[in-house]
Parts: C-alpha cells; sequence; structure tokens
C-alpha cells in the first residue's frame, strides 16, 4: 500500500475554508504556522529560519491591519 504525502497545513485549511483568505488573515495564519515550525525545527538554523519568517508575516499582518483601519 503505496503512502500520500500528509497535505500542509495551508492545503488542510483550503479544504476547509472558502479558497479566498484575506490577506491579513492569511499573514497571521502563516505567522502561526511558521512560530509552530520553529518550536519543532531540529536545529539552531532552521528554528532561527522560521522566527525570521514568522516576524515577516507577522509584521505584514499588522501592517494590513493598520491599512484597513485607516480605509474603514
Amino acid at each position: 500500500m503505496e503512502s500520500r504525502p500528509t497535505p500542509s497545513a495551508t492545503q488542510q485549511h483550503h479544504a476547509r475554508h472558502d479558497p479566498f483568505e484575506p490577506d491579513g488573515d492569511y499573514f497571521s495564519r502563516r505567522s502561526r504556522e511558521e512560530n509552530a515550525a520553529a518550536e519543532h525545527a531540529s536545529c539552531p538554523q532552521s528554528r532561527t529560519a522560521h522566527l525570521e519568517l514568522a516576524s515577516r508575516y507577522a509584521l505584514l499582518a499588522a501592517a494590513i491591519r493598520e491599512a484597513s483601519g485607516k480605509l474603514g
């Protein structure tokens, strides 16, 4: 019996939700996913890379929330 690869968190999200996800929600979710990946990283370099990505995504999500507040 052939095993199938486990779907990524993004693939699982799209399987459960509408395919359209607001940018701010996407970046917030990706930040959480990268933080989780950092917790399970096998080496310090990988942990650092995941934490850097998480920080970038969090900054993007915050910028979108701020811009949305000014527009609406």
